[in-house]
């Protein structure tokens, strides 16, 4: 009698193995092109991270490969890691295309006004005489003012340019202000007040930082959607610009220095 045959069972195998393949390369391509979308704002890497996975399993299927099928998966494993690769390219056409979209609705909804008041809970490195909420009208200074967050580790790269700034321009009629709030952490909020002086000190921080409630009024108000996030205010109280993420601050802080390049 006449056993099952070796090959046939390997081939079925095999085919299955490309079943499966082909199904997550399929969806690869999905999810790539819905980050193209930007359909997954809120999870940029995503499609890098899927696209490793499927191409590690892929790579595995053709170190299994034997015989008739060899062809057909090597052009599968080659399309497969090109869907890899076009993750990063995606997460960060994704990614600058979001913080676009974030600058432009912030600036429909700001530019040209005056710049809403920030109430505060608690503030460090700001004049005693100061209460809240800060208004910007009455001023007389350019600001700059800063959204940001202990966890949020791009607000951290931001830090030594915003203090290089400061200690610049600082004399000659600029503000930065530092804006965070309770994120209701567990703690204690005076626990979480306690966490954020910490972080102040730590890296440096001598401007003025305000801490609102964890609904603050302020984040809503700027249509914060991103940090970190920053606000170029003008001397009259006026909104100038508006950046998002690092390179929108970057270019903020730039703009800050042309505006007051005559006063040095």
């Amino acid at each position: 009698m006449n056993g099952p045959d070796p090959g046939a069972s390997r081939i079925r195998a095999a085919r299955r193995e490309m079943v499966i393949c082909g199904l997550l390369l399929l969806a690869a391509v999905v999810v790539v092109l819905l980050a193209s979308r930007g359909t997954f704002n809120a999870m940029m890497m995503f499609p890098h991270v899927f696209g490793g996975i499927v191409s590690i399993v892929a790579l595995l299927t053709l170190l299994k490969a034997r015989g008739v099928l060899w062809k057909r998966r090597v052009a599968l494993v080659a399309a497969v890691i090109v869907v890899a690769i076009a993750g990063p390219v995606v997460h960060m056409r994704t990614f600058v295309r979001s913080l676009e979209l974030k600058e432009q609705r912030a600036l429909d909804a700001l530019a040209g006004g005056v710049a809403p008041e920030i109430p505060f809970l608690a503030s460090f490195n700001l004049e005693a005489k100061v209460r809240s909420p800060l208004g910007f009208e009455s001023r007389g200074r350019v600001t700059l003012v800063n959204f940001w967050s202990t966890s949020c580790s791009a607000c951290v790269t931001e830090f030594p340019e915003l203090k290089k700034l400061w200690s610049e321009y600082g004399d000659v009629g600029l503000d930065v202000i530092g804006v965070t709030k309770l994120y209701d952490t567990g703690e204690e909020p005076q626990a979480e007040l306690d966490h954020i002086r910490e972080f102040l000190d730590y890296y440096g921080l001598e401007y003025p930082s305000l801490v609102g409630q964890g609904d603050s009024p302020a984040h809503r108000d700027y249509r914060v959607a991103s940090l970190p996030s920053s606000v170029l205010i003008d001397r009259d109280g006026t909104v100038l610009a508006y950046g998002a993420g690092v390179p929108g601050g970057t270019r903020l802080m730039e703009q800050a220095r042309e505006l007051l390049s005559d006063r040095r």
